[in-house]
């Protein structure tokens, strides 16, 4: 967790988050707490099977990857991404961002959702995943 101090630049959230918010995310902190999030979803998959509460617990300990234990043990990683999706929904409160934080996970999205994530058009390829317009903030919500 990181605290942050933010001085607004202008009249609007949107302008707050692209010039001061967003540059100082570390993006790979940022994958990392994601992944640490993922594994406690797929921890909750195993863990009431006896065969692979270990792994479970492993993956509580964060002592092994997610991506891993899905692989190796044959997961059905669509479904664990769902749930991994509507947790982040819950969260977020917005689809988009859920979907995001999901796809950054991957390498081959990671560069579009960081350009997405500071305030860029998505390319087509996360259009095509529901990311269809650039971030946008409440307009009523003043600074």
């Amino acid at each position: 967790m990181h605290t942050f101090y933010l001085d607004a630049p202008s009249d609007c959230f949107l302008e707050l988050y692209k010039r001061r918010f967003i540059q100082k995310i570390d993006r790979n902190e940022l994958i990392d707490r994601l992944n640490e999030c993922y594994s406690d979803v797929v921890a909750a998959e195993l863990k009431d099977d006896m065969i692979y509460s270990e792994l479970a617990d492993k993956l509580l300990k964060r002592q092994i990857s997610p991506f891993d234990v899905i692989d190796d043990v044959g997961l059905m990683q669509s479904k664990l991404q769902r749930q991994f999706q509507e947790w982040l929904k819950n969260i977020t409160d917005d689809p988009c961002f859920s979907i995001a934080l999901t796809l950054i996970q991957r390498p081959e999205f990671e560069e579009e959702i960081w350009s997405w994530f500071n305030g860029n058009m998505p390319e087509e390829a996360l259009k095509e995943r529901g990311i269809t317009q650039v971030i946008t903030l409440t307009p009523e919500i003043r600074v």
